[in-house]
C-alpha cells in the first residue's frame, strides 16, 4: 500500500510520471532483503522438495535411470583424452548440482552433501571403431540403461 499525495498528482505532468513516484515510494517502503549466507559446501543440507522427488523415484525403482542424459558421440579424428578430460573436470567444477550426493541417515531423513572436487576418471570409454556393429549397440544400449548412483 502507498499514499500519494495531491501534490505528487500536480507535479506529475502524465500518468506515466504518477506511477513512476509510485513505484519509487513502493521501492523505498520495502524491507531491506538480507542477503543469502553460502552454505560451507562440507555442510550437510536437507532436500529440495524436487530433490526429494528425486530420491523417492530412486528408492521406488531401485535406481532410476531418468535423470541420466546419455548420448553417443561419433568422433573424427583423434580424440584428445586430456583435453576431454580437463573440459569435463571443468564443468563438474562449476556446477555443484554434478557433485551432489544423498545420504539417508537411521532416521529415515536424507541429506544432501556436495563432495569436493576430484579429478575426473573415464571408465566407461571405449573404442568402438574396430567391433561389428552389432557389437557397437550392444556397447551403447547396457551404457544407456546404466542407472546413475546418487549416493
Amino acid at each position: 500500500s502507498i499514499t500519494l499525495g495531491i501534490t505528487d498528482a500536480f507535479k506529475s505532468q502524465t500518468l506515466a510520471e504518477l506511477a513512476a513516484r509510485a513505484d519509487e515510494q513502493r521501492a523505498r517502503d520495502l524491507p531491506a532483503v538480507a542477503p543469502i549466507q553460502r552454505r560451507a559446501t562440507q555442510t550437510a543440507a536437507p532436500l529440495s522438495y524436487a530433490q526429494q522427488r528425486l530420491w523417492f523415484i530412486d528408492r521406488l525403482s531401485g535406481g532410476s535411470r531418468q535423470y541420466n542424459i546419455t548420448l553417443p558421440v561419433k568422433i573424427h579424428g583423434r580424440l584428445d583424452m586430456d583435453a576431454l578430460v580437463a573440459a569435463l573436470d571443468a564443468i563438474v567444477r562449476r556446477h555443484e548440482v554434478l557433485r551432489t550426493t544423498y545420504h539417508e541417515h537411521a532416521d529415515g531423513s536424507v541429506l544432501q552433501r556436495i563432495q569436493p572436487c576430484a579429478p575426473l576418471a573415464l571408465s566407461g570409454y571405449r573404442d568402438l571403431r574396430g567391433c561389428a556393429l552389432d557389437e557397437q549397440r550392444t556397447r551403447l544400449d547396457e551404457q544407456l540403461r546404466a542407472a546413475a548412483d546418487i549416493n
